[in-house]
């Protein structure tokens, strides 16, 4: 069960005085009696109040900075979209601050404070790995409480109640289905990693759902890879003992080129026996060769998009958090 934080208003209802009383009673003001602040001082310790001062430094001043938290800089991914997130922001007169947590949660809630005590105006966060999978969101919550402007960006969470950019990813693995369909594949395999993620868990329900509706309820072939890095051999066998499979979607770029590589090493013939397409659009997918076919994600406007939209909230009097879905595209090239 998450840890809850404990607020100004829960110490206030809970001695019955106003806000503004605990709050200068905290601060050790002059305004307010011994005995009161006695009263304030132990309960706020019996409860682990921790006072926050983001929410003061962003009232008093202003650093024309944004902070952007990214889980991979070998991701090409992120990398387009921190390039955008940065040339959006400098249109509006804002510099970034960047930090990569290399899917660490520890990593993001220790970037998190440090971003938030008063260096930076708000911020831009894909979510780690770490971070979906433990399912521990308090220090975005507790920015939440504190109307700290928060954009989260293609790794999100409907449990964080913050303004989020995402792909339409459930649209792009329905598009690799009709694509692979189409192409007169019939037996694709459906190449998974990170299953925990839920830009993964939607492109995968997306594709699975248009594959049944399109084959007349036929099932598709799926592989989990626990391990990309170290993903080749279990790959290359598993089409080497599987040789209906006639095409596969592939739901990260990296995890594409490898089962591109595994086919052709194999024997298979791309594009005329074996069809592949991935999700995303990076340079390795242009460059490869065969080139690789590609769900484009739209990464820049992505970028772009949580840029304008912290923006946004910071010169807000009233945070109103929204959502905003970019469709993806398809691209055609040599391997499908």
């Amino acid at each position: 069960m998450a840890k809850q934080h404990i607020k100004l208003t829960d110490l206030a209802r809970q001695l019955g005085l106003s806000v503004s009383t605990v709050s200068k009673a905290l601060s050790d003001s002059n305004e307010i009696s011994y005995q009161t602040k006695k009263r304030v001082l132990e309960l706020s310790k019996a409860l682990n109040y921790r006072p926050n001062t983001l929410a003061k430094n962003l009232k008093q001043s202003r650093t024309n900075t944004i902070g952007v938290i990214i889980p991979d800089l070998l991701n090409y991914y992120f990398v387009k979209a921190l390039n955008s997130i940065q040339e959006s922001a400098e249109k509006q007169g804002y510099s970034i601050m960047t930090c990569i947590t290399n899917e660490s949660l520890d990593n993001e809630v220790r970037y998190i404070e440090m971003l938030t005590n008063g260096s930076v105006d708000g911020l831009v966060v894909a979510l780690s790995i770490e971070t979906q999978k433990k399912k521990k969101f308090d220090h975005f919550k507790q920015l939440i409480d504190n109307e700290f402007p928060l954009v989260l960006f293609d790794r999100v969470s409907d449990e964080i109640n913050c303004s989020q950019i995402i792909s339409n990813d459930a649209s792009g693995g329905a598009q690799a289905a009709h694509q692979l369909y189409i192409a007169e594949c019939r037996n694709p395999l459906l190449v998974v990693v990170n299953s925990d993620l839920e830009v993964i868990k939607r492109r995968e329900e997306g594709f699975t759902r248009k594959w049944y509706q399109l084959s007349s309820g036929s099932s598709v072939i799926r592989l989990e890879v626990l391990d990309l890095d170290d993903s080749e051999k279990e790959i290359s066998d598993f089409l080497y003992n599987n040789n209906k499979i006639d095409g596969a979607f592939a739901v990260d770029e990296r995890l594409g080129i490898k089962t591109l590589k595994c086919a052709i090493d194999i024997g298979r013939n791309v594009p005329e026996n074996f069809k592949i397409i991935a999700a995303s659009n990076g340079e390795l997918s242009k460059e490869y060769a065969p080139s690789l076919s590609v769900i484009d994600l739209q990464e820049n406007k992505i970028g772009s998009s949580a840029a304008e939209e912290v923006v946004r909230l910071i010169k807000s009097n009233v945070l109103k958090p929204k959502t905003t879905i970019i469709a993806p595209k398809f691209l055609l090239r040599q391997s499908s």
